[in-house]
């Protein structure tokens, strides 16, 4: 795996990365889940759902409510799912500790590549002062035609930053981004930093493809500057 001198640019995901959002995101689609009748265990939802694309997910809720009771999303579904998302982001987010000081320490190329839609992800990075450090270099869900577990999105930051895939490391703390990067055959570190991660997600990142897992940006700088 490229460290230190060998990495010519980070590729990051935003959500449980840059931003501690993923525990926000994680409780409002597991309460509206439940109110359409379908419960999960927070590992089961975690593993299922966790770094899919919204589209994806919507996708994957209307297969299990079939499934479960042959019926299709109730149309309170979607706009309850974005107005309680965007409400608790707005009001409860954080940033990751030490992000911003890695991130302007940080002099490489560098790239956010995200399941989230564009505006909510332009939102987010703005609230920390992370969207300039970015710029233009911002790819969202809507970037690609197929999200994370595909390799779409990770091979067009590659691209557009001018690296070769070997030199980039992606930064990803979900199952299915770390799948992404392996099928694009650029290496990934697991971040188990974010609030939603479970108490084995590091295991996990491993056997799904990082090479190596941080618990925080001080340990991702003692690896890579």
């Amino acid at each position: 795996m490229p460290l230190r001198d060998d990495v010519k640019a980070l590729i990051f995901d935003c959500d449980g990365v840059l931003v501690d959002s993923e525990i926000l995101i994680h409780e409002v689609e597991m309460e509206c889940l439940t109110r359409m009748g379908l419960h999960y265990e927070k590992a089961e939802f975690v593993r299922h759902f966790s770094g899919l694309t919204e589209a994806r997910f919507l996708e994957e809720v209307s297969l299990q409510l079939r499934a479960a009771q042959n019926r299709e999303l109730p149309p309170w579904f979607i706009k309850e799912l974005r107005t309680s998302k965007r409400t608790a982001v707005d009001t409860r987010l954080q940033a990751l500790p030490g992000v911003q000081e890695f991130v302007a320490a940080w002099l490489k190329p560098k790239a956010v590549a995200s399941s989230s839609l564009r505006h909510s992800l332009v939102r987010k990075l703005s609230m920390f002062d992370l969207l300039n450090a970015f710029e233009p270099h911002i790819y969202s869900a809507e970037s690609v035609v197929n999200g994370k577990p595909h390799p779409d999105i990770f091979v067009l930051a590659a691209n557009k930053l001018g690296v070769d895939a070997h030199s980039c490391l992606v930064i990803e703390d979900s199952i299915h981004g770390i799948e992404a990067a392996r099928v694009a055959r650029i290496p990934a570190i697991g971040f188990v930093g974010g609030s939603h991660c479970l108490s084995n997600q590091g295991q996990l990142l491993k056997r799904a493809g990082a090479t190596r897992v941080v618990s925080n940006f001080a340990e991702l700088k003692e690896l890579l500057m």
